[in-house]
């Protein structure tokens, strides 16, 4: 079993925050509320963005 160093850890947890965004961010209409949708989606990106998920992933912004 590997033990990953908290920074090894934080790396991947961040990394996986790329998941999050396309199932957060695209949800169908028939999900729910529009409000709910569109909060969803905020909260998902609100977090990508926090967590830096490009530079975890090594892409860099313009």
């Amino acid at each position: 079993m590997d033990v990953y160093s908290f920074d090894q850890a934080w790396l991947i947890y961040r990394q996986q925050m790329a998941h999050a965004v396309p199932s957060g961010a695209c949800n169908p209409i028939e999900a729910g509320p529009i409000d709910m949708i569109n909060a969803a989606g905020e909260v998902v990106t609100v977090a990508a963005e926090d967590h830096d998920v490009l530079e975890a992933l090594g892409i860099s912004r313009r």
